[in-house]
């Protein structure tokens, strides 16, 4: 057995082959399209990672793709890890196959000069992640959070729960009503835009996005573009806020099925300040969508931060871990003094397009 380096287009077809043995033949992104917009698309650069090989075959891959971020005045270079897969029959017989690829994996994201890489592994990965001899360490989990809109008789969670959930579907219609007088009170102030691509206004924003100090992965107009428009699988819906002429936040909907209903997922939610009418408003001009017909609003959110306590007031409530159909978390692994900032959640300004998964 041996590695080498992934080369994006030529091996692309075996790894899909290797993808659908692991995740299996029907999933989305066993795609030769989204393998394509993920690792030779990305207008940061093109993806790169390690191949493991035993008998000419492919039988595992860990792949990267550069995705600079910002920290106030200070920019890093990060490699955000994705597809991580091993043949599982490789998996049964050979179980340090893992640890070696992921060590060539390391070795390759150092050689690339990143400063720090991230990862968000599933429950059957986290583990060996965080392992002493791969080294990633865990920075936070995302909160699951929803909104259940007017109308929706809400999923009940929990056995007997007839209470909670009364109580949740008010508050939807609560919420409502606050989403409509923040609308009416400043609609003279701050206009809601519908977008079909993202102009070099956003440009200007993700640099005043940075004033805040928070590591944010890098949101210009090539990059949001890039997710959000060119996507091959996934449609998106995005508002911008504007006040005054200048804009001043955005938010991105993916609709997709989840907890038995349509869903609407807020894949990014961006605004200076974070100013919570401004979340309320962008939040408003996805509930006002009828014609797809989303019953609820899902996001994911650092715990205790500054858009999960706006979210809470629109309406939105914190679900169990226990009742996430796919909890995540999301590990770093630091490479340079400058990458150390990483390690901390406080640092942290997260939405959840910056997976690849929405």
């Amino acid at each position: 057995m041996h590695e080498r380096l992934y080369c994006p287009g030529e091996d692309d077809a075996a790894l899909l082959s290797l993808r659908a043995k692991v995740w299996g033949a029907d999933h989305p992104h066993t795609n030769p399209a989204f393998f394509k917009w993920l690792f030779r698309d990305n207008p940061n650069g093109e993806g790169s990672g390690i191949l493991k090989i035993r008998d000419d075959t492919i039988i595992g891959f860990a792949g990267f793709i550069p995705r600079p971020c910002q920290a106030g005045e200070q920019t890093l270079k990060m490699a955000h890890g994705l597809e991580f897969m091993v043949d599982p029959e490789t998996m049964r017989h050979l179980n340090r196959v893992p640890f070696q690829l992921m060590a060539a994996h390391n070795q390759r994201i150092e050689e690339a000069g990143n400063d720090f890489a991230i990862n968000f592994p599933n429950d059957s990965s986290v583990r060996m992640l965080t392992s002493k001899h791969v080294g990633y360490q865990q920075v936070f989990e995302p909160q699951l959070m929803v909104r259940p809109l007017p109308g929706f008789s809400f999923l009940t969670f929990e056995k007997g729960a007839i209470f909670s959930q009364i109580l949740k579907t008010c508050a939807a219609n609560l919420a409502s009503v606050y989403s409509t007088l923040i609308s009416l009170r400043f609609r003279n102030d701050i206009q809601i835009e519908e977008l079909e691509r993202f102009d070099d206004r956003f440009d200007d924003l993700n640099k005043r996005l940075a004033s805040d100090g928070k590591i944010r992965l890098n949101r210009d107009s090539k990059t949001l573009n890039w997710r959000f428009c060119q996507h091959p699988i996934y449609q998106y819906q995005k508002y911008a806020a504007i006040q005054q002429g200048q804009l001043v936040g955005y938010i991105v909907m993916s609709p997709r099925q989840l907890f038995n209903t349509k869903a609407g997922l807020i894949c990014d939610l961006s605004v200076e300040g974070n100013d919570p009418r401004v979340i309320a408003l962008l939040v408003n001009a996805l509930c006002k969508r009828k014609e797809e017909k989303i019953s609820i609003l899902v996001d994911q959110q650092i715990p205790g931060s500054a858009q999960m306590r706006a979210l809470t007031r629109c309406g939105f409530f914190k679900i169990p871990p226990s009742h996430n159909p796919k909890q995540f978390r999301m590990v770093a692994r630091v490479s340079t003094d400058r990458g150390k900032v990483a390690s901390h959640p406080d640092n942290w300004a997260f939405s959840w397009g910056d997976m690849d998964v929405v």
